[in-house]
Parts: structure tokens; C-alpha cells; sequence
């Protein structure tokens, strides 16, 4: 009982990460770097919540096998924390700047720090400098464990330190994932360092990994509440996760603007402008994929994205929107017709950027309207002209 009794709170932590970490590896997109990261790093506490668990229950067990087990176990802890939290370091650097070279003397000068830790634990055996175990098989602290512990919060400091003065780079969805894993584990190791006997530094980054996994799925996917389709941030995330992995050649988006939306307002009302707005967006989806993306980006505009497509298929999806509004406004159920104006490309390797396309696409919709005007305005000049 005294032995679940020190190590429940480990327990806990690893059946509650162990299970976030099953969810993830579902539904996370694994080619985002902070997904890719929680994944990685999870499992990583997930083994040392195992580690310090068996330290503590072999702990005082006076059996020579046992003595070697801890040793490898502490070995194996103290080596792990400050790489842990070098690289949680490195991650903000990479999202800072995902396009910055590496200098080789800036990591030189970091790795150094956890070189030297190496060199202290993996000799801590024979002098005793980070941790000891007594013939009785007792973990004791040595002289140098402040050293440890000093190199294992650098980092994590270090990190806080370039969040807090380059924060406006970082996108807030992700800032806030990034503070919390260093922030957690940094207080729970703290309370652990100054309080011997406690178990915090790694339940309290299990308990960090749940919490950051809620804001990594909260900025995956955010609804428009009105037409229930992502919203622009949720799109342009989408977008930024995908774009490595994505195709050039097979990178589809529409660009899809509802015409004469203000005119409804004006007749109708607001409410039956939001109905108009649903009702198109119904008809956006029952023409397109379930797997294809719609995202409101403006007040009447829209987003599809395609994906595994070409400009034949695309024009085909776009001539099969067209088609089902034209069987809406045939049927005659309300006493507006519902209208809207289109912009689609691929996404093709002479754009600098996923921005070029949205832009590109905006234009041919803008086009698209302006044609559609000025045939109407040809049209009514025309039926005038004849007119007695």
C-alpha cells in the first residue's frame, strides 16, 4: 500500500497520457511539427513515468540484481531530462523560423551543457557526482545533482525566455501549447528538486502533454457557427500542417463568393439572409466529397479545397455546384434566386506560396462576377432595345 500510495500519482498520469497519446495518434495530423513533437515527446514521458515508477518500487530492496536495475533506471532518467527539454527548445526555434539553417556553433554551444550532464551520470556509478545507490539499494542525491537539474530547467528557461521576447511570431494556437509544456514540468520539478522524496517532474509533464493535446485539437478545427464550415483560421492551419505533404500538381481550391447576398438582407431580412447562406453551403456539400474542405473566409465567401485532384476534375466539381444551385432556383422554393460566382486553380510550382493561390483564386471569382454583370447589364440593353 505505502509503495501505490508514492507512486499513484505516476499511475494516473500514465494510464491518463497513455490513452491521450492513443487518441492523437489518430486523429493528429503527424506532419505538423508540434503534433509530430507531442507524439514523440509523449511517448518519451510515457517510458520515464515506467522508469521512475520501477526506481521507487526496487527502491530499499536489498538485492545485488537490483542494485544494477537502478542504476541503469537513474541513468537512464537523467540522461533523458535534459534532452527532453533541449529539444522542446529546438522546436521553438524551428517554428520561430521554419526556414532558418541551423548554426553549427549555436549547437555546439547547446549541446555542451547536455554533454557534460552525460558525462556526470554515466560516471555517477562509480563516483557518486549526480546520484548514488547504497549497498542497501538506496537512491541518494550526490553533490552535483544541482548541476543536473540546473542543465535540465536551462533549457526549459531558455525556451520561455525566446517565447516571451518573439511571441508576436508565434501563432497563438500554438504559443500557448508550447508555455504549458515548459511551464508544468519547470514548477513540478522545482517543487521536486527543493522537496526530496517527491514525485512531480514527470507527472507533471504527463499532466502538460493532456493539456497541450486539447489546445493541438482545438486549433485544428474551429466551426463557423452559423454555416457549420471551418472557419479561416482553422483553414489556413489546415493549410500550413498539409502544405509539405500536399502535392503540387494534385492541390485544388475553389473560391466560391454567394452573389447578391445584401440584396436578401435588405428584402428579407438578416434571418433570411443566414438561411440563404445555409442553404447554399448545403448545396456546396451534397455536390462535393465528404473528405473535401469548405471554410468561410468572409461574410459571403467561401473556401473548397480539394485534394487528389486535377484542373479536369476540379472544373468538373465547380460545373457540378453550378448545376445543382440552377436545380435549386428551378424548383422555385424561395422567391430569390441563389447565385454564386466561382474562382478555382491548382496549386502549381511557380507560386511562392499557399497565399499566391488564395490570392489567385479570389481574382478569378472577382472576374467571374464581373463577367456575369456585365452579360446581365448586355442583356438588359438588349430586351430595351427591342422593347416597343
Amino acid at each position: 500500500m505505502n509503495l501505490f500510495l508514492r507512486i499513484d500519482v505516476n499511475l494516473i498520469a500514465f494510464l491518463t497520457l497513455a490513452v491521450v497519446r492513443w487518441i492523437a495518434q489518430n486523429h493528429l495530423n503527424r506532419h505538423d511539427l508540434l503534433n509530430k513533437a507531442f507524439l514523440n515527446v509523449s511517448l518519451i514521458v510515457l517510458v520515464q513515468l515506467v522508469f521512475e515508477g520501477m526506481c521507487v518500487a526496487i527502491n530499499g530492496v536489498n538485492q545485488p540484481s537490483l542494485i544494477v536495475v537502478s542504476y541503469l533506471l537513474h541513468i537512464g532518467l537523467f540522461i533523458t531530462a535534459p534532452f527532453l527539454t533541449l529539444l522542446w527548445y529546438q522546436l521553438v526555434r524551428r517554428i520561430l523560423d521554419r526556414h532558418a539553417k541551423s548554426h553549427r556553433s549555436e549547437n555546439i554551444l547547446l549541446m555542451i551543457p547536455m554533454l557534460i550532464n552525460f558525462a556526470l551520470v554515466v560516471s555517477s556509478p562509480w563516483n557518486g557526482s549526480i546520484f548514488s545507490i547504497s549497498s542497501l539499494n538506496v537512491y541518494q542525491r550526490g553533490p552535483l545533482f544541482w548541476l543536473s537539474s540546473a542543465i535540465t530547467y536551462g533549457y526549459l528557461l531558455l525556451g520561455l525566455l525566446l517565447l516571451s521576447i518573439s511571441h508576436r511570431k508565434i501563432a497563438q494556437q500554438d504559443r500557448f501549447p508550447l508555455s504549458v509544456f515548459a511551464i508544468f514540468p519547470l514548477v513540478g520539478g522545482l517543487i521536486q528538486t527543493m522537496f526530496y522524496g517527491t514525485l512531480l517532474m514527470w507527472s507533471s509533464t504527463a499532466f502538460s502533454m493532456v493539456i497541450a493535446y486539447t489546445f493541438l485539437q482545438h486549433r485544428l478545427v474551429s466551426l463557423d457557427p452559423l454555416t457549420q464550415t471551418w472557419t479561416r483560421q482553422s483553414l489556413y492551419n489546415y493549410i500550413d500542417q498539409r502544405y509539405l505533404k500536399l502535392n503540387q500538381t494534385d492541390f485544388g481550391m475553389v473560391y466560391l463568393d454567394v452573389d447578391d447576398l445584401k440584396p436578401i438582407n435588405d428584402t428579407y431580412g438578416h434571418m433570411e439572409g443566414d438561411e440563404a447562406l445555409k442553404t447554399a453551403i448545403r448545396l456546396v456539400r451534397e455536390s462535393i466529397r465528404k473528405s473535401d474542405i469548405v471554410a468561410r473566409v468572409g461574410g459571403d465567401e467561401f473556401v473548397i479545397l480539394f485534394e487528389g485532384c486535377e484542373i479536369d476534375v476540379l472544373k468538373r466539381n465547380v460545373a457540378r455546384i453550378r448545376e445543382r444551385f440552377n436545380a435549386y432556383n428551378a424548383s422555385a422554393v424561395k422567391p430569390y434566386p441563389l447565385l454564386c460566382s466561382f474562382g478555382y486553380d491548382l496549386y502549381h510550382p511557380e507560386f511562392t506560396g499557399i497565399n499566391q493561390l488564395i490570392e489567385r483564386v479570389d481574382a478569378l471569382m472577382y472576374q467571374d462576377k464581373r463577367a456575369k454583370k456585365k452579360s446581365s447589364a448586355v442583356f438588359e440593353r438588349s430586351v430595351d432595345t427591342i422593347s416597343p
